[in-house]
């Protein structure tokens, strides 16, 4: 009778020491229940360290990786996942995870050596290929052919990234060269090639009022002003040959940023990433 009041006890302590663990609120559980929903709000440095009290959960340290990439601690993040990559239940979603973070940081190396089959599984594939893709449209460095580069995107989205492919592919630049030349000819032509039509047709009125008041004053004997409009007219001419080589310039530079920036916000408009993850 003596023994079974003892083990009663001892049930009745266990049982009232779990039932204390779950409504502790600093228990390790609570707090890791606590940091996904501070997660979920995007609350992401508090749940970083509510997760790191309970960091002998894999999903804890999932979720503070994936917390500290959100505070742009990348290689912390990638640190913490690279502890998950082996023996864990979430090895397959922490290898996609450093795929993410390398995309994020623009690391070619990894992007481009890592997107197998053998390191990534068959549910994150199609995406590899897509953000490995889309890696190639921001770097200008396009070994596929159109065909072969839009086959992993859905049929939705095939026709905004081959105009995208197009346009880093086969860019629509001008020849700073041909510009200087154009406006050597022509005054302000250079600046019409690179549709900068106000300061084409500026620079094209400006040299010729000035070469006709030089020849009007010229022809009227008026030497010194005749002088001073062909010195005006001079500084003018050649003014428009060098603005209409930096204006290419100029139009290649906006071009491409206008090309990545539209890569970029594609990227941002579509998930490419951890399905049902950040």
């Amino acid at each position: 009778m003596k023994n079974i009041s003892i083990f009663s006890l001892i049930l009745f302590i266990v049982g009232l020491s779990s039932i204390y663990s779950q409504s502790d609120p600093y228990s390790g559980v609570a707090r890791f229940n606590f940091g996904k929903y501070l997660f979920q709000q995007g609350d992401f440095l508090r749940a970083y360290y509510e997760f790191n009290y309970y960091l002998e959960n894999d999903t804890s340290k999932y979720l503070s990786a994936i917390s500290l990439r959100e505070m742009g601690r990348i290689s912390e993040a990638n640190d913490r996942l690279r502890g998950l990559i082996f023996n864990s239940p979430l090895s397959e979603k922490a290898r996609y995870q450093l795929y993410r973070n390398a995309f994020l940081t623009g690391d070619e190396f990894f992007l481009r050596e890592n997107r197998s089959l053998l390191y990534f599984p068959l549910e994150y594939s199609s995406n590899i290929e897509k953000l490995t893709r889309f890696d190639y449209l921001l770097k200008g460095d396009i070994p596929f052919d159109e065909a072969e580069f839009l086959q992993p995107f859905e049929d939705s989205l095939r026709d905004t990234v081959s105009l995208l492919f197009k346009a880093r592919k086969y860019p629509q630049v001008k020849n700073p060269v041909k510009a200087a030349w154009l406006s050597a000819i022509i005054p302000g032509a250079g600046k019409i090639y690179t549709r900068d039509y106000g300061d084409g047709i500026t620079a094209f009125l400006m040299v010729g009022l000035f070469t006709y008041l030089a020849i009007d004053n010229f022809d009227a004997n008026h030497e010194f002003r005749g002088v001073l409009f062909t010195g005006l007219a001079g500084y003018f001419y050649a003014g428009n040959i060098y603005g209409s080589y930096s204006s290419a310039q100029i139009f290649n530079v906006k071009y491409r940023t206008n090309i990545s920036e539209s890569i970029k916000k594609l990227i941002e408009s579509v998930d490419y990433f951890s399905p049902g993850e950040k």
